[in-house]
């Protein structure tokens, strides 16, 4: 009578491991229990004599078991719909199966791996394991193609190479009969010191980068007068291009020889440092030849072109027909170079790019130490600028930013900081430990400011960043290393100067216009009298 009361058809047999050990068919409520995975600990409602069968489990206990005898274990159903099913159960456990690990022999390894190219295959194979790190990192240290000096050798070299290889030239001159054209990612380097590779060439431009590439440890030396665009002894079209430690000069139609040529580089000191004699007179035209020239686009050293990245650290730049560096729409942060004896115009010339300057000297121009052109946005920080036959510095326009930080000017014929625009934006003259020492510089400091309102601090606009050089974009906008820093804008008419003194703000009287006429260069006012030494001043155009 109970068995019929608790009846259900409808109900799916229970497991027997879930049902207590002295419930039967029907009993009411079902009591269920769990198995117990320790086998050496029985309970008595978990005797064996409670079953019939062997009971099954619906876990993964099955596994722990040391044997297990039965393949298959019937369960008996009851109802309607229900009969006889067979589950077979593992019999034992397997370990688990070890991940395929693909690997050829050593010497066929080594055969497809110097079949790829170094970038990026060669490279990514590097970050698969550590056996193919060490195999790959093998190939490409042997990846490296030494050029001996000649014509066109280079050419060769670089034709035959794979993105990502090292190109060693070895001492001697390597003549260009055309252009280098560098359009995969190289290392481009010296197997000797002292810049005893030299690469040479009467093409309007010695080497044209277009992808990522590195300079190390060269010598160019462009010769004859040949134009073109840019004219400029090395291009960087586009791409990322690194110079260290590398000499560039153009010998122009003053030198026959490259002999001849590289007397630019007579007398030169460490890279940052300045020459203590310039050298030989034939290398330096005189006023009366500069003002003769009439050909247009005069050879540059370095040319940043608008989609280009360049980094110049340790290098000596020297007797260019033109600008050392011109940077065209591009990016340049330069630390560390000797740019020096522009022959036309100045040392560095910046239309509409970004540029910063941190630790060099730039001395001994025909025209100014640095020029601004077009909306440029600059920073200058602990450089040394001297001995120009213009400005140290001149803002030419404006819309962009210039930032001013702890530079040395002393001996240029004009000021040392010329602003010949009237709507430069964001201006920024150091203060305290940041202030510009232009003490040495007869014909005056800061020129050509009008301030009007004192405003934010300044905001540095992506300004490239020299790398493994202490970093200058934080510090550029936090205002409490630089109290006295301040954003400018321009006008057009007399006002009071805003004179920053240990952070203080305080109004400072303008020069009148019966100063001496060393106090004017080019009929523009100076604001700061010769006396001061070292400036303190920041100011709101």
């Amino acid at each position: 009578m109970q068995e019929d009361l608790y009846y259900d058809a409808h109900r799916p047999p229970l497991l027997q491991h879930q049902e207590a050990t002295d419930a039967f068919r029907g009993s009411s409520p079902p009591v269920f229990r769990s198995y117990n995975t320790d086998h050496e600990i029985y309970d008595p409602s978990y005797a064996d004599e409670a079953y019939e069968e062997a009971p099954l489990y619906r876990s993964i206990s099955t596994y722990l078991r040391d044997s297990f005898e039965d393949r298959l274990t019937f369960v008996e159903g009851y109802g309607q719909g229900y009969g006889m099913c067979a589950v077979e159960c593992c019999a034992e456990s397997f370990p688990p199966q070890l991940e395929f690990q693909f690997e050829l022999p050593h010497e066929l390894f080594e055969y497809v791996l110097s079949a790829l190219p170094s970038y990026p295959d060669l490279f990514n194979a590097m970050s698969v394991n550590r056996h193919w790190h060490e195999a790959a990192s093998a190939t490409y240290a042997r990846r490296t193609i030494k050029v001996a000096a000649g014509e066109d050798t280079v050419i060769e070299a670089i034709a035959s190479a794979t993105p990502g290889d090292t190109i060693l030239l070895q001492e001697g001159v390597h003549w260009l009969s055309t252009e280098l054209i560098l359009d995969k990612p190289l290392r481009l380097g010296s197997t000797a010191t002292g810049n005893a590779a030299i690469i040479a060439s009467r093409h309007p431009s010695l080497l044209r980068t277009r992808a990522t590439v590195q300079l190390n440890g060269l010598t160019f030396c462009r010769m004859g007068d040949a134009e073109g665009y840019p004219n400029a002894v090395i291009v960087a079209e586009s791409g990322a291009l690194s110079i260290e430690h590398c000499r560039i000069t153009c010998g122009g139609t003053s030198a026959t020889t490259i002999e001849e040529a590289l007397e630019a580089f007579g007398g030169a000191p460490l890279p940052g440092e300045s020459w203590e004699s310039p050298p030989p007179p034939a290398c330096i035209p005189l006023a009366d030849e500069v003002a003769g020239l009439t050909r247009q686009g005069p050879q540059s050293g370095v040319w940043v072109g608008a989609c280009a990245v360049v980094t110049l650290r340790y290098n000596t730049i020297a007797c260019c027909s033109g600008p050392g560096v011109k940077i065209y729409r591009g990016r340049l942060a330069a630390e560390s170079n000797t740019i020096a004896f522009s022959r036309s115009g100045a040392n560095v010339v910046s239309n509409s790019g970004r540029v910063r300057l941190t630790d060099n000297a730039i001395h001994g121009a025909r025209g100014d130490g640095v020029s601004s052109w077009n909306n440029s946005h600059i920073a200058l920080e602990r450089n040394t600028i001297h001995s120009n036959l213009g400005t140290g510095i001149t803002i030419n326009t404006g819309g962009g930013s210039v930032a001013i930080l702890e530079n040395s000017f002393f001996g240029n014929t004009h000021t040392a900081v010329q602003f010949a625009t009237s709507n430069v934006k964001h201006v920024t003259i150091g203060s305290g430990d940041k202030a510009n020492d232009w003490s040495g510089n007869e014909a005056g400091g800061l020129q050509g400011l009008h301030p009007r309102a004192m405003a934010d601090n300044f905001t540095d606009v992506g300004l490239p960043q020299v790398p493994t050089s202490t970093p200058t974009s934080s510090a550029a906008t936090d205002s409490s290393k630089y109290p006295a820093r301040a954003v400018s804008r321009a006008v057009g008419c007399p006002g009071a100067v805003h004179q920053v003194v240990d952070g203080a703000v305080e109004d400072a009287p303008m020069e009148s216009d019966s100063s001496s006429a060393s106090q004017r260069t080019l009929g523009r006012m100076s604001l700061v009298s010769h006396g001061s030494g070292r400036s303190a001043m920041s100011m709101e155009m």
